[in-house]
């Protein structure tokens, strides 16, 4: 994997993703092909295999408070939401609207909000370097969330469709959504580069509370 997986640490998981996903094929340049037989040069350029993890499921959070039930599934909704709206904005390359979901402790830790959205830029433009196409990507619903210490925290599961140098590829993770106000305003950040350590830095209260699923990419036509 190369480094700028590490510039990529907010809502728009799917960026990450593409990025990890970019950095374990390390795609090549394609020689011309031959004047007269331009399929045959196309035929030596064999898919690489993508690097992929089995998912390991998520066991339930300790020391965890579930709100009631009507309230947890109005919160995973608005989770739902709000998650959309961040991973839409990333998808389109409106990094100013993304960032006001981005939790202030990690943009502190970035550097700020100019610093963080310039590295958001050159993620993007480094995908398009190596050749590589979001299609689409999708937010599914979330758990119900969890109250740890007066935070409310869930998993937000993403998918995301790519086109590769080496063929389509399906990734899969996760984004780690976050309140402070009792689950009005929601922030997030993507499991490809903080993971469960990194979470513990930023948030203390949650040591140790939340397991994060691998992430997984696969060439379509696989199983």
């Amino acid at each position: 994997m190369f480094a700028m997986r590490s510039l990529m640490p907010v809502c728009g998981s799917f960026v990450g993703a593409a990025l990890v996903v970019a950095g374990g094929l390390q795609a090549q340049e394609k020689p011309a092909p031959p004047e007269g037989n331009p399929a045959a040069a196309e035929s030596k350029q064999a898919p690489q295999e993508v690097p992929q993890n089995t998912p390991a499921p998520a066991p339930a959070p300790t020391g965890a408070e579930t709100p009631p039930a009507a309230e947890a599934k109005s919160l995973a909704r608005t989770v739902k939401v709000q998650a959309d709206a961040c991973s839409q904005a990333s998808l389109r390359g409106d990094f100013e609207a993304s960032l006001p979901f981005v939790p202030k402790k990690l943009m502190d830790l970035m550097g700020g909000r100019d610093a963080l959205k310039k590295m958001m830029e050159q993620g993007q433009g480094e995908l398009k370097r190596r050749g590589v196409t979001i299609d689409s990507a999708t937010t599914a619903m979330p758990e119900e969330p969890k109250n740890h210490g007066g935070l409310l925290v869930t998993l937000v599961p993403t998918t995301t469709h790519l086109t590769t140098p080496q063929g389509k590829v399906v990734a899969t993770s996760h984004l780690i959504a976050i309140s402070e106000d009792g689950g009005e305003r929601w922030v997030f950040a993507d499991t490809a580069t903080v993971n469960e350590e990194k979470l513990a830095t930023l948030y203390p209260a949650l040591k140790g509370k939340v397991k994060i699923p691998a992430a997984t990419a696969r060439m379509v036509g696989e199983k």
